[in-house]
């Protein structure tokens, strides 16, 4: 798997964490927390100092928010790991070997949410989202909120790409969300002036609950 190039914050995160625990602790730095590597006889210890616990803090954050390494998060035991390997073998690069180790392809998925209290007559794209009609042929029927739960009145379909569903599924919620709220306004805008002004009118069937309407995840489809 060709990551080793890729994903630099990840890579410049973890070369300054290994270069940082490889550096003789100075007279005056304190020591905060002690980690304590039974993988190896004897168990090893490394002292961590606050600048240590910056350099994990930085490269579980650059993890986090990189799609190829998102699905090692929350990743603070793997990063401890990689920063106890650094110290033990100061003269083997470990960045590499752990890129390659861990990095993955990216993959595309379409994520699916129930809207309560919204319904539209036909499907219709918008601010990066599809708006489907409850009765739509592409929804999937792994889940079966997506057919039992009567205040599922329209669904949104929006893609994503990543490696952690979870994480997937919160970006594809904030989009969909924005969605909403354009249509909100949208709404609002057609109730108090006619004809309205928007470019992209949404075929909602029922106008008096749009002011209400949510979100409810149900799923993926790849």
């Amino acid at each position: 798997m060709a990551v080793a190039h890729a994903s630099p914050a990840v890579r410049q995160a973890l070369n300054t964490l290994q270069g940082r625990v490889r550096q003789r602790l100075a007279g005056t730095e304190t020591i905060v927390e002690t980690i304590r590597d039974t993988r190896r006889e004897p168990a090893a210890e490394l002292p961590l100092t606050d600048e240590h616990l910056a350099a994990v803090k930085a490269a579980e954050d650059a993890i986090a928010g990189d799609e190829r390494f998102e699905h090692l998060a929350p990743a603070r035991d793997l990063i401890l790991e990689f920063a106890a390997d650094s110290a033990a073998d100061r003269q083997a690069d470990h960045v590499k070997p752990f890129m390659e180790r861990h990095g993955q392809d990216i993959s595309s998925r379409v994520c699916y949410f129930g809207i309560e209290s919204l319904r539209v007559s036909q499907a219709a794209e918008l601010a990066g989202i599809r708006l489907l009609p409850p009765d739509h042929p592409e929804i999937p029927t792994t889940n079966p909120l997506f057919k039992l739960d009567p205040s599922i009145t329209s669904f949104a379909a929006v893609p994503v790409t990543g490696t952690n569903t979870v994480l997937m599924a919160a970006r594809t919620r904030k989009l969909a969300e924005h969605a909403l709220r354009f249509i909100l306004r949208d709404h609002l805008s057609r109730t108090a002036a006619q004809p309205t002004t928007s470019s992209t009118p949404v075929p909602v069937r029922d106008r008096g609950p749009v002011r209400n309407c949510s979100l409810v995840l149900c799923g993926y489809q790849d």
